[in-house]
């Protein structure tokens, strides 16, 4: 539902789902991006990620999307940046937190060359929308 642009059943569906299992990750990520992008409530949101972390503290998606909403809507490039370093530290091959970590590389320290490996080593994994836009976006700075 949430994918389709259901938002509002798929919210009261997630948050039925955390109240007969307050420990699913997924579902608290997914609740998550659901706050962050409809309700706008960055601060709820990053608390269901921070639960999440809290299950499992290697859970890779709820640290990428903490740091997407970290950089995004935060504009905190520091924890973002961390955010993604531990994605990646569980998880090298994550392509989305690789772009997402050069993007930041850029934003915070200008250093073009490591922001541009990164970006191009992301799409070499996995040739995402998202990666590709990235990269776009870096080159047209």
């Amino acid at each position: 539902l949430h994918e389709q642009g259901h938002w509002k059943p798929a919210e009261l569906l997630y948050r039925r789902s955390l109240l007969l299992a307050p420990r699913r990750t997924d579902a608290l990520i997914a609740y998550g991006n659901i706050l962050q992008e409809y309700r706008k409530n960055m601060a709820f949101s990053d608390s269901m990620y921070r639960r999440a972390l809290a299950i499992n503290e290697t859970c890779t998606e709820a640290m990428y999307q903490r740091g997407r909403l970290l950089y995004l809507r935060l504009h905190d490039l520091q924890g973002a940046e961390r955010c993604f370093e531990q994605t990646l530290d569980q998880d090298p091959n994550h392509a989305l937190a690789m772009a997402s970590l050069g993007v930041v590389i850029q934003d915070a320290y200008n250093l073009s060359d490591a922001a541009e490996a990164l970006l191009q080593q992301s799409i070499a994994l996995n040739e995402t929308a998202e990666g590709l836009a990235s990269y776009a976006l870096f080159l047209l700075k």
